[in-house]
């Protein structure tokens, strides 16, 4: 058995999808490619695949993850045959080996970086608005859910953050206990703008790629 660490980018119409459709379309791709994928045991077995921080429905990524088990002896190049099933949209960037005894994906990542496009506003309000908030020790936002409403506070979890025109750069801390999403940043630092795009840059643990 070999456990492999599989950089993965997810753009386009694609992105619109949610996470269980996008686990779904890449679980499909590689029974499309005949990869040697292992499957769980008991009466309904499935692809032994483990997978980072969930998908958000509109956001574009070029650094998503997933571990996946397969049989040993697979060449180097078995993305190839992956990319070659995939839909345009979705592209497996790199794939190593690692030891099955690495944490997983879930519980290692503690960072994402994310590049938010705003509709045009003014540079001048924008950069007052990020140092507002970075001076900020505390900054609750409302969440709704199916659950109910609850109060969330964004500020501990915002690492970095810097206006770029009317782009906005920022790094979030991933923690057990929820991490600000990047609309929610770009509401507080420019409420009158729109968010026209989100792309998950990268993500990290310790400031390391996975």
């Amino acid at each position: 058995m070999q456990r492999w660490r599989v950089k993965i980018s997810i753009g386009g119409r694609l992105a619109f999808l949610s996470h269980l459709d996008l686990l779904t379309a890449w679980e499909r791709a590689m029974r499309r490619a005949g990869l040697p994928v292992l499957l769980s045991a008991g009466f309904n077995p499935h692809p032994l695949i483990s997978w980072g921080p969930a998908h958000a429905v509109g956001v574009e990524s070029l650094a998503d993850y997933f571990d996946v088990d397969m049989e040993d002896g697979l060449p180097p190049d078995w993305p190839d045959r992956l990319n070659a099933c995939l839909p345009e949209g979705l592209r497996a960037l790199t794939a190593r080996i690692i030891d099955p005894r690495t944490p997983a994906l879930s519980a290692a990542l503690d960072t994402a970086a994310y590049l938010v496009v705003l509709s045009e506003t003014d540079e001048t309000a924008l950069a007052e608005g990020v140092s507002a908030l970075l001076a900020e020790k505390s900054h609750p936002v409302e969440r709704v859910s199916p659950k109910g409403r609850r109060i969330f506070d964004l500020r501990p979890g915002l690492i970095f953050l810097r206006a770029e025109g009317s782009r906005l750069l920022m790094s979030i801390a991933i923690r057990p206990e929820g991490y600000a999403r990047p609309q929610e940043v770009a509401a507080a630092v420019a409420p009158q703008s729109r968010v026209l795009s989100i792309c998950r840059l990268g993500l990290s643990v310790g400031g390391q790629e996975p």
